[in-house]
């Protein structure tokens, strides 16, 4: 394992840097990481400059600090979307999953380009920023109470009133199908869950995140 991590480095001059300087430098990526979760304007640093920063860390072969770190602070940003979540009125749950989901995919897409060279750099063992994103968001967010099953009677409510006759928005339930199946396929669930769940009416014992593997089309047909 360590001469695969070597020879991954190869190239790239490796510098050393102090345990202060480690800690500064990450808290200034923390800050415009934190930023970017908010969707609030990174002021002070530019990006490039924050960039050069965490590819000082990762030729100081500190990928491992700066993974783990990073989990942290996706995972404290996770627990306040989950808070604000499970507050929210079962009218208008779905729509705001989907805006949660949309947020957070964006954030990670722009961190992922933040720290691209630690992503490119981390060993087989860590997943990718963007999955790593994807993972905590379905732990911390899909997963977590009171959220499964809210989510769950929101999508069998939807269903209900199509077939009952009433006017529904068919396309917040495909939204929804269509986010549970990335986030099931980026995690490694395989079920196909939801397809049961909205053809029979039934109500499911597993966790959300094995929602996934279904077609949309398929969903929409059952309506």
């Amino acid at each position: 394992m360590a001469a695969r991590s070597k020879k991954k480095l190869i190239g790239m001059p490796q510098i050393v840097l102090s345990e202060q300087k480690v800690q500064a430098i990450w808290e200034e990526i923390t800050t415009a990481i934190v930023l970017i979760q908010e969707q609030r304007v990174c002021r002070g640093l530019s990006f490039q400059e924050l960039y050069d920063k965490g590819n000082q860390l990762v030729t100081a072969q500190r990928i491992k600090f700066m993974y783990s770190s990073l989990t942290d602070v996706i995972k404290e940003h996770m627990l306040i979307v989950h808070h604000t979540l499970k507050n929210v009125s079962p009218d208008g749950l779905l729509v705001a999953v989907l805006e949660a989901y949309t947020d957070h995919t964006l954030a990670m897409q722009r961190i992922r380009d933040l720290l691209l060279m630690m992503d490119s750099k981390r060993d087989s063992t860590r997943q990718s920023v963007i999955d790593l994103g994807f993972r905590i968001f379905v732990e911390n967010v899909l997963e977590t109470a009171p959220l499964p099953q809210r989510i769950l009677d929101g999508m069998l409510n939807l269903v209900d009133d199509a077939r009952g006759g009433e006017t529904v928005n068919s396309t917040v339930l495909r939204s929804v199908t269509s986010m549970l199946l990335a986030v099931g396929s980026a995690v490694g669930h395989d079920h196909a869950a939801v397809y049961v769940i909205i053809r029979t009416r039934g109500r499911s014992p597993y966790p959300l995140s094995v929602f996934c593997r279904v077609s949309v089309s398929d969903v929409a047909a059952s309506l």
